[in-house]
C-alpha cells in the first residue's frame, strides 16, 4: 500500500539508485568518520540538554507556565527523536567500501520515516506557537489573562500534533526501502508525487513558520522600542527589561530556526525543482547537501534547550535549586509557584 517505487518508471529508478550508491560509497572516510563523531556529540547533547529541561520544568513549579508547557513539549519531542540518530549512525560507521544495508525491513523503513518526520513537524509548530505566544503575552497581557491558561495551552499542544501527523501521513509515499545486491538503504524515491508533497512541505514546514517568526520577532523588537503596550516592569524573556538584550535573543531564536533547516529545505526544494537527469549530475553538491541536512536537523534538538532554556536567567536559577535539592540533596526548597492550582502568566517566561 505505501510503496512508492511500485508504479515509479524502472528507467528513473535504475538512474536514482545507481546515483545513491555513488553517493554512500566514494564518500571519503575521513567526511564520514567526522560526520559519525558529531554524530554521537549531538546525541549525547541533546538527551542531556533535553532531559535536564524537563526535569527542572516538572520539579521546579515556579516554571510551571505556558511558555514552558510549551518548551516542556519541545524537550520530549526532541528527547524521543535523539534515539534515531543510532540508526543513523549503524549506516554510517559501515565503511565506505561496503555500503550500507537497512536489515528491518520496508515497514520499519516507513515507521522510522514517519516518527521522525511526525516529531520534527511537531518541534516546528512549537517553535512557531511559542513566538506567537510570546508575542501576545508580552503586547497584550490581559487577553491571555482572560482564560484558562492550562485549558487554553492544552488545546493548541494537542492541535499541534494532529497538525504535525496529518502533515506527515502524505510522506508515507515519498520514501521506501530500495534494495540491490549492493546495499539497502531507506532513503527518498524521486517520484512525481514525491516531487509535488516535497515542495508543499518546504513551504509548509519552512517558509511558513519561519516568515511568521520572523514578522512575529520583529513586532516584540518594534513594540518594545516605540511602544508603552509592554509594561516596563515586566521580565521580557525572563531578562532584564533590556531591549538590547532582547532584540539579540529574538535574532538568535530565528537564525536558530534558518540554520537547523535552511538544508533540509533545501534539499526538498531540489527534489521539487529539478528532475532525476539534473539531480545525478549534481552528485558532490548533492552529497554535502545530505550530510549538512543530516547534520543540522539533528543538531536542532541541541539547539532548542540551549536558546530557550540555558540562555534564560530564570532557567538557570531553576536549575541550579535543582541541583541543590535533588543532586545534592540541601535543605533549600525550590520556591512554589504563588498559584497553588494554575499556571503562572505567560509573560513571566522565558
Amino acid at each position: 500500500m505505501f510503496n512508492a517505487i511500485e508504479n515509479y518508471n524502472q528507467t528513473e529508478l535504475k538512474i536514482w539508485m545507481d546515483f545513491i550508491e555513488r553517493v554512500i560509497t566514494e564518500e571519503s572516510e575521513v567526511a564520514r568518520a567526522l560526520l559519525i563523531i558529531s554524530m554521537y556529540f549531538i546525541f549525547f547533547a541533546s538527551i542531556i540538554g533535553n532531559g535536564i529541561t524537563c526535569l527542572v520544568i516538572y520539579y521546579d513549579r515556579s516554571m510551571h507556565t505556558a511558555t514552558n508547557f510549551y518548551l516542556f513539549n519541545l524537550a520530549i519531542s526532541d528527547f524521543i527523536v535523539s534515539f534515531a540518530i543510532f540508526l543513523e549512525v549503524n549506516e554510517l560507521t559501515l565503511p565506505s567500501t561496503k555500503p550500507p544495508h537497512f536489515n528491518l525491513g520496508r515497514m520499519a523503513c516507513k515507521t522510522h520515516f514517519i516518527v521522525v518526520a511526525a516529531l520534527w513537524n511537531n518541534s516546528i509548530l512549537i517553535l512557531t506557537a511559542l513566538a506567537i505566544e510570546r508575542y501576545v503575552a508580552i503586547c497584550y497581557p490581559l487577553l491571555l489573562k482572560t482564560k484558562s491558561v492550562w485549558r487554553r495551552v492544552t488545546k493548541i499542544i494537542v492541535v499541534i500534533w494532529i497538525i504535525a501527523i496529518m502533515e506527515t501521513i502524505p510522506e508515507l509515499w515519498t520514501s521506501d526501502l530500495l534494495t540491490t545486491s549492493k546495499y539497502s538503504l531507506c532513503t527518498m524515491v524521486p517520484t512525481p508525487y514525491a516531487k509535488t508533497t516535497n515542495g508543499v512541505m518546504a513551504v509548509l514546514t519552512f517558509i511558513l513558520p519561519l516568515s511568521i517568526m520572523t514578522f512575529v520577532y520583529s513586532m516584540i523588537a518594534w513594540e518594545l522600542r516605540t511602544s508603552q503596550k509592554c509594561r516596563p516592569h515586566d521580565n521580557v524573556f525572563n531578562q532584564r527589561n533590556n531591549r538590547r538584550k532582547v532584540n539579540k535573543l529574538i535574532v538568535a531564536l530565528t537564525l536558530g530556526f534558518l540554520i537547523s533547516w535552511l538544508p533540509f529545505f533545501s534539499l526538498r526544494m531540489s527534489l521539487f525543482i529539478y528532475d532525476i537527469t539534473h539531480i545525478v549530475n549534481m552528485e558532490k553538491w548533492w552529497r554535502i547537501g545530505f550530510n549538512l541536512t543530516l547534520f543540522n536537523s539533528w543538531f536542532s534538538t541541541v539547539l532548542n534547550p540551549l536558546l530557550f532554556s540555558l540562555m534564560s536567567t530564570k532557567f538557570r536559577r531553576s536549575l541550579r535549586l535543582f541541583w541543590k535539592k535533588k543532586i545534592k540533596r540541601e535543605s533549600e526548597v525550590i520556591r512554589p509557584c504563588n498559584r497553588s492550582a494554575k499556571l503562572c502568566a505567560t509573560s513571566d517566561d522565558i
